[in-house]
């Protein structure tokens, strides 16, 4: 992992950052839709998935195909544009979603998208998952109060694709690294073992949205055997990492741990977290792997 690429995070304001969040993931719902309706159906419902592009602070989603090209849907974070590009990122049309209703936005998106050979008679809002509630969905609109919270998200959502692409780049049967529409993380899922084709174990890594458990976005590692993990004997996970045992285990690492600490600082501690948690992980699931 290139250590320049770090953004330092600095704000600790995370009730306010945790609302820009909500926006955001209610805005990448337009990339949402656009593979929900508009690509091939996948059994992992990666279709309606996106990627990050650290260098673009740009969220991008699978190409959509028309007969002579691809472009995609995606969202810029640092003041909340839809946009649609080509295969290559290369913008052809751009909406400044600050002061828009949803019904502007997805109107823009049909018209755009038919402007340039999409078939968008299947186009809407339908999707198959509910996700925290915002006014958008009630006819209000999408706002960019503070740009400087949408700008450390999207450092924080750089910071998380670095460590999270370092550390899949580790494991043959890693799946791709990408930002999932419905809970708005960005995760891996990793197969370790297989039976007659199937995985029987495995870890997931990840970088979540604040949510109800945290108040800032947080790094995580599970677990995962068909037969169950004992945690009885678990190891211990160095400080400001931590276990989570509501609802769900695993180990996490919050943002808030970060922000009071300088640029490699916050790097080495991310890294070094999801070293020893990984390691683990692995551990409870009973797989060896040697981590870099």
């Amino acid at each position: 992992m290139n250590k320049s690429n770090w953004k330092e995070l600095t704000i600790n304001r995370f009730d306010e950052l945790a609302i820009a969040s909500n926006t955001l993931h209610h805005a990448a719902q337009m990339i949402a839709y656009t593979g929900k309706h508009l690509i091939n159906e996948e059994p992992d419902d990666s279709h309606t998935s996106a990627v990050w592009i650290p260098e673009k602070n740009l969220l991008a989603g699978k190409p959509i195909k028309t007969v002579s090209t691809e472009m995609r849907a995606a969202l810029y974070y640092p003041s909340l544009v839809l946009m649609v590009t080509d295969n290559d990122l290369n913008e052809l049309g751009s909406f400044e979603m600050n002061g828009k209703t949803k019904k502007e936005a997805l109107t823009w998106l049909r018209i755009q998208l038919g402007e340039l050979g999409v078939d968008v008679k299947n186009l809407t809002d339908k999707i198959h998952f509910e996700i925290p509630p915002h006014e958008v969905e009630t006819g209000g609109v999408y706002k960019l109060d503070s740009p400087n919270l949408f700008e450390e998200l999207a450092r924080y959502r750089t910071n998380g694709h670095l460590v999270l692409t370092h550390f899949a780049a580790q494991f043959d049967t890693a799946s791709p690294v990408l930002v999932w529409p419905h809970h708005f993380d960005e995760g891996c899922y990793i197969p370790l073992q297989f039976e007659n084709g199937e995985a029987v174990t495995s870890v997931s890594i990840g970088l979540a949205v604040p949510d109800s458990y945290y108040v800032s976005p947080y790094f995580y590692v599970t677990a995962w055997k068909k037969e169950g993990v004992n945690y009885e004997n678990r190891p211990e996970i160095a400080s400001p990492g931590h276990w989570h045992d509501h609802e769900w285990t695993g180990q996490v690492l919050e943002g808030r741990s970060l922000t009071g600490l300088n640029q490699k600082e916050q790097e080495d501690v991310a890294l070094g977290f999801m070293k020893q948690a990984l390691e683990n992980a692995l551990l409870v699931a009973g797989v060896t792997n040697n981590l870099k």
